[in-house]
């Protein structure tokens, strides 16, 4: 799919991403005029509070519609995502995701001294996605600040304690910790995956089914299986009507909430230490000693039957979704549809039934 001019694809973006679905953006999205001679980049911004989920969303479309792009880290146009870039017949169009507007939050900083005097900051620094996420990182620098007296700390968090902890920042873009723990060397030693919410209904899913979700979840037995089952199925089975089916295999459960890569080796941002929801809460015990956990839950990677109970069991699940989402097996395709590892009681919830 060709588009003759930048305002083309505006209009085929704005036409196929809808805002009323989890206000993918917000407002008009800004395109930059062309230059004089006709040649250079034009910038097409969108302004949403779902960073992430807006990429993703675009990245899906142009794939389903087959449009040419090219991605690219550039941190200097834009911070923790990649920037799309599509070739139009008269110039390049590339497409920035940005936050909305108005968000005083985004002006402010969720750091705090002995981070900021790293050496390796800059090459550390990124902005959360979200307020939540900013919020949640803002809190915890602030007190571990306050708590060890501008001194790195000794973290307790569940069974494990880290040494010469001074502050989080956020995980990269696609990756499964929101938040990562900083020693006073600058390494990354705690990997966080948080949801907001108080309950298994209160967030969405714990990992997608496509291949962006990768190979171990991507190519397991059972997802194949189901993927194949939902694949079959037409469009307006979907409506007022979801599908899912239990895990039987624990290691996919692990992945889907503790990463792609999990498993016994070093612990990094898609073999997490740790699954959390809700505020955190961070009490000194002693002079350096400061203790981390969240009002609503707390698990370790090693502790998955914490989460096979109370709703928050894995499971497999697809539901509508926006046009241009679709599940895939071989020669079969449903469109309208997203797939994913849900909690029990979100999927359940949604007038279900099993598959």
């Amino acid at each position: 799919m060709k588009f003759d001019t930048a305002e083309n694809l505006l209009k085929f973006l704005t036409d196929n991403i809808k805002t009323s679905y989890k206000e993918r953006y917000s407002g008009k999205p800004e395109l930059s005029p062309p230059s004089r001679t006709g040649k250079g980049i034009r910038r097409l911004k969108f302004r949403t509070p779902y960073r992430a989920d807006l990429h993703d969303s675009i990245l899906e479309l142009l794939k389903f519609k087959r449009v040419r792009y090219t991605t690219s880290l550039k941190s200097s146009e834009q911070s923790n995502l990649e920037v799309i870039d599509i070739e139009t017949s008269e110039s390049k169009v590339r497409i920035l995701i940005k936050p909305k507007s108005g968000r005083e939050w985004r002006q402010q900083s969720y750091w705090n001294q002995a981070l900021e005097n790293l050496d390796n900051w800059r090459q550390l620094k990124g902005f959360p996605d979200t307020e939540i996420e900013f919020s949640v990182l803002t809190k915890i620098n602030r007190k571990i600040e306050e708590l060890g007296n501008m001194k790195s700390v000794r973290l307790r968090i569940k069974s494990k304690i880290y040494d010469n902890i001074i502050g989080f920042i956020p995980g990269p873009s696609g990756a499964k910790a929101d938040f990562i723990g900083i020693n006073s060397k600058g390494k990354s030693v705690i990997f966080i995956s948080h949801k907001n919410g108080r309950t298994a209904k209160d967030f969405q899913q714990y990992s997608g089914l496509s291949s962006r979700a990768g190979g171990s979840i991507y190519d397991h037995p059972e997802v194949q299986s189901f993927r194949e089952d939902i694949a079959k199925k037409e469009s307006n089975d979907f409506i007022n009507q979801a599908y899912y089916r239990d895990i039987k295999d624990h290691q996919l459960k692990q992945k889907a909430i503790f990463g792609k890569d999990y498993g016994f080796g070093i612990k990094n941002e898609n073999n997490i230490s740790l699954f959390a929801q809700g505020e955190p809460i961070l009490t000194r015990t002693s002079p350096g000693n400061v203790t981390l956990s969240f009002n609503s839950k707390i698990v370790e990677s090693t502790q998955l039957s914490q989460l096979e109970r109370a709703g928050y069991n894995p499971t497999l699940g697809a539901r509508r979704g926006e046009v241009y989402r679709t599940v895939e097996y071989r020669t079969d395709k449903v469109t309208g549809v997203r797939a994913g590892i849900f909690s029990k009681e979100y999927i359940e919830g949604r007038n279900s039934e099993p598959i």
